[in-house]
């Protein structure tokens, strides 16, 4: 695990695929293992074993954690769910299959418990990452307080497995207009700029549902007196602060396919 853990960290350092890299990180601490076998014979018996890490591997895998903050966040990653799958591992002992003794687990818990903290404190812009963070921690009582971005929280508001689902949508629907009100206030570029910022951060998460991002809008256009702006705002956010590469169509790398992913979900709602 130190080697892969090395050479993935120099992989990343020498401008690798930055997905690749982390994940290889994320493998590299898992406190899994996998060992597959087929039968010497005719080869038409395959056995799995799998099952938690030794103690003795456990604490080598512990003591690369601390490292891990130095590495994050990754330039140009966007997907952080292999590094979250993996500390959820580590968070809840046993689940990976077959029973873990006390001291095992006691370690577990103890590393998962510092690296969310750890990791929560080098991914501060990084507000889909924190939501999870967050929810790792509330769910496995590691004790970590960690704090998501207000507006982030309210396009993608904490899951309630509720009886009464339709009261749930009312209070999203709520929700949603409210902060589309908020928005109207403010300048097209500062929307979009929130707006496509939350989308990515919960992304790179793995974040779909609940999302209100689709409500959001749809309020905020009967709202604006030239809801176009929003429209250009959005298709080139980065406009506003920097010239775009140049583009044949008109339209800013992305663009196009970024304004689809909005009013498509504004005509769906």
């Amino acid at each position: 695990m130190y080697e892969l853990f090395e050479t993935a960290s120099a992989y990343i350092a020498e401008g690798g695929n930055p997905n690749v890299g982390l994940e290889a990180i994320a493998y590299s601490l898992s406190p899994r293992f996998e060992r597959h076998s087929t039968d010497a014979g005719l080869g038409r018996t395959w056995t799995m074993h799998h099952g938690t890490l030794s103690l003795p591997e456990l604490e080598n895998a512990a003591g690369l954690w601390g490292r891990v903050p130095d590495l994050l966040p990754v330039k140009g990653c966007k997907d952080y769910q292999p590094l979250i799958g993996t500390l959820t591992d580590w968070a809840y002992p046993g689940r990976m299959g077959g029973s873990v003794d006390d001291r095992r687990s006691r370690l577990m818990q103890e590393v998962a418990a510092r690296a969310v903290v750890d990791v929560a404190s080098a991914m501060t812009g990084h507000a889909g990452v924190l939501t999870r963070l967050a929810e790792l921690s509330a769910h496995a009582g590691l004790g970590a307080q960690i704090s998501v971005a207000r507006d982030f929280r309210i396009l993608f508001p904490p899951e309630r497995l509720e009886g009464d689902w339709q009261a749930q949508e009312r209070r999203y629907d709520a929700s949603a207009r409210r902060y589309g009100t908020r928005l109207a206030t403010m300048e097209p570029t500062v929307v979009a700029s929130r707006l496509v910022e939350a989308e990515t951060s919960a992304a790179e998460a793995g974040i779909r549902w609940p999302r209100l991002t689709p409500q959001v809008c749809t309020h905020l256009a009967g709202l604006l007196e030239e809801p176009e702006e929003l429209v250009v705002a959005l298709v080139k956010p980065r406009c506003t602060t920097r010239p775009c590469p140049p583009s044949t169509s008109g339209w800013c790398p992305g663009g196009k396919g970024r304004l689809n992913r909005f009013l498509g979900g504004v005509r769906g709602s």
